[in-house]
């Protein structure tokens, strides 16, 4: 009598094959869904941590009626410094954002883009308005910036996160 089990030939199944390479596709669509929402939070991280930055640019020129507070982007696609100017000189102070150890803050694999004449800086003067020249409340109180918003745009391969600042009040949705 001949065992049935012994006279089967080795190799796998039709089936155990598609299964096998239905469980790669999954494991493969859930890795490269991971890759892409990695990329998306970190965009919405790096667009938070700089409207915080921009709302404590704005509060110290809000308690200040001698310095201009503002946010230099001029040093780079990715960096930006927070400034103060004040009216008996034309020249920007940087100091470093509470909790940072340098005067320039870098989000790595991102691009900022500014809308706006002068487009690479945003002041606040006593008012908590946005102005894009250096010295906002001493030097050219009567030119705020022309647009009805000032718009942020930080991107990150093919995603982008837009950060608003409105032009009479300086509200940061």
């Amino acid at each position: 009598m001949r065992n049935p089990i012994h006279d089967r030939q080795g190799g796998f199944t039709m089936i155990e094959i598609i299964v096998t390479l239905l469980l790669i596709v999954i494991l493969a669509a859930v890795a490269i869904s991971r890759t892409g929402s990695t990329t998306e939070a970190k965009l919405v991280a790096d667009a938070d941590k700089l409207k915080v930055h921009l709302r404590y640019a704005q509060l110290r020129a809000l308690n200040s009626t001698e310095r201009v507070w503002g946010i230099d982007f001029s040093s780079g696609t990715n960096t930006y410094r927070l400034y103060y100017g004040l009216a008996s000189d034309n020249s920007a102070h940087y100091v470093p954002f509470p909790g940072e150890d340098a005067d320039t803050v870098t989000l790595p694999d991102t691009t900022i883009a500014i809308s706006g004449d002068s487009g690479r800086r945003v002041s606040f003067d006593a008012w908590g308005k946005p102005y894009e020249c250096l010295r906002a409340n001493f030097e050219c109180p009567s030119s705020p910036q022309t647009n009805d918003y000032r718009t942020i745009t930080l991107t990150a391969g093919s995603r982008s996160q837009n950060i608003t600042i409105r032009k009479n009040t300086g509200y940061i949705p």
